[in-house]
């Protein structure tokens, strides 16, 4: 399990990251992500962390549009190509190889990121607007719930 960010309920939006071993109960703390984020999306694939979208600070609407990656191997992030559109308060899930961010504050967008080439495609819209819902994939089907 990973924690990545996140805000201290002052004025400090975090950028550290720590990792949970439920075998051994112990939380290890890892390298901090380049941007501080809250109200982000965190995704694991292929051994890799994937951050993405969020707010820099804890009362304006900043939506963040920036991606980065962790790869335990060189125990750093790595900045990667921003989404079309900042997004706070989004979803994000892996499907068919992919990254998909999902919604966020004001917009029923979704955008898909190609790890292979770097790339986001916007692939379509929700029925409504989310903010703060959850996704998952079940079946082929990605699902978004609440927001």
């Amino acid at each position: 399990m990973c924690v990545a960010g996140g805000w201290d309920g002052g004025m400090n939006v975090l950028s550290s990251v720590e990792l949970y071993n439920p075998v051994m109960n112990i939380w290890t703390k890892i390298a901090s992500m380049q941007t501080k984020r809250l109200l982000h999306a965190l995704v694991s694939y292929n051994g890799r962390l994937y951050t993405f979208g969020g707010s820099d600070y804890p009362f304006r609407s900043n939506r963040l549009n920036s991606m980065e990656s962790y790869d335990p191997r060189e125990g750093k992030w790595k900045s990667l190509k921003p989404m079309n559109e900042g997004r706070s308060g989004l979803s994000g899930v892996v499907y068919n190889d992919e990254i998909y961010a999902i919604g966020g504050y004001g917009l029923k967008s979704v955008e898909r990121y190609n790890i292979r080439t770097n790339t986001w495609t916007n692939v379509g819209s929700l029925n409504h607007v989310r903010w703060g819902s959850c996704a998952c994939v079940v079946n082929g089907k990605i699902y978004v719930i609440g927001g």
